[in-house]
């Protein structure tokens, strides 16, 4: 005679199976996806890494299940063995559920308490406890995308987009992109005088004010510009020259080799040795090339 699980089954899994029954054809969809994802993950798992038992596998073990089963009007899982030094053991799938016994279990328990571990776990399949923790993962899922805003959220949002807008016509005014580089301008303007005069720069034209800069942080780049087209034209073929990262990795390349990179009037590549009076701006130790090659680039590339 077989024990019906709503002999034993608790308070709450009697109202989780009341509750899905309302849906039968969401719990048809939950099963359609444990048994083609999670079962099928799971089986592959222990197909790889444990034992499955049966009549000819560790017979002592698995004879203990089918009575089991019977008794509790389930059909027979699969049994498997899962080498662990931990006593434990687990229901998996809610379809086509499997059972797993650790190495740790089977050698520790004696054989005659073996059975109630299995009792355990065939009363979770028998109640259905993996389904219910299914829809339990499915529903944090659903929570985690649930809208729990109030009214007094949705009126807070509101105001802050009105006040917000007020703000914008009130006091920022239409947006322009040639005030805006208008603007950033004269804060570059007046950033480059301002480290000009920290430098002992004492006039207000912006173009002495940079020369002053190019002289105070020479950088031994300059030392080739002949070879770059001179004049100007280095400031474009000179890799050095170029204020972007591309121009500070290159000048702290010539710091350790000594040579200038760039490409010659006719845009080919070409790599310059340093003369002896761009020798003189190379550092003598590691820090001081650093220093020459990063911090004299910035003062006299970039605030250029």
């Amino acid at each position: 005679m077989a024990y019906s699980a709503e002999l034993y089954e608790h308070d709450l899994d009697r109202q989780a199976a009341d509750a899905l029954n309302q849906f039968p054809k969401f719990v048809k969809l939950l099963e359609s996806y444990s048994v083609n994802y999670d079962e099928k993950a799971a089986k592959i798992d222990l197909l790889s890494t444990a034992i499955r038992l049966g009549e000819n596998q560790m017979p002592e073990v698995y004879g203990l299940l089918p009575p089991i089963c019977e008794q509790l009007g389930i059909d027979t899982p699969e049994l498997y063995y899962v080498r662990d030094r931990q006593a434990n053991a687990a229901t998996f799938g809610s379809v086509h559920p499997c059972i797993y016994v650790t190495s740790g279990l089977v050698n520790k328990l004696p054989l005659n308490l073996l059975p109630s571990v299995l009792a355990h776990e065939c009363g979770h399949i028998a109640c259905k406890h993996r389904l219910n923790r299914e829809l339990a993962r499915v529903n944090q899922e659903v929570e985690r995308y649930t809208n729990h805003a109030d009214k007094a959220d949705y009126a807070f949002a509101v105001a802050s987009g009105v006040l917000a807008g007020l703000v914008d016509s009130l006091f920022v005014g239409e947006f322009s992109l040639e005030y805006a580089n208008q603007w950033g301008n004269q804060q570059a303007e007046k950033l480059v005088l301002k480290v000009a005069k920290y430098q002992g720069y004492g006039g207000t034209d912006l173009g002495q004010a940079i020369k002053h800069l190019e002289d105070q942080f020479p950088i031994a780049a300059d030392k080739a510009t002949a070879a770059f087209g001179g004049g100007l034209q280095h400031h474009l073929r000179d890799f050095s020259h170029h204020p972007t990262p591309v121009g500070l990795v290159c000048s702290i390349l010539t710091q350790f080799t000594g040579n200038v990179y760039g490409t010659d009037v006719a845009g080919a590549f070409q790599c310059v040795p340093l003369n002896k009076d761009g020798l003189n701006l190379v550092g003598k130790s590691f820090p001081e090339k650093i220093m020459f090659g990063a911090v004299n680039w910035f003062f006299h590339m970039v605030i250029r």
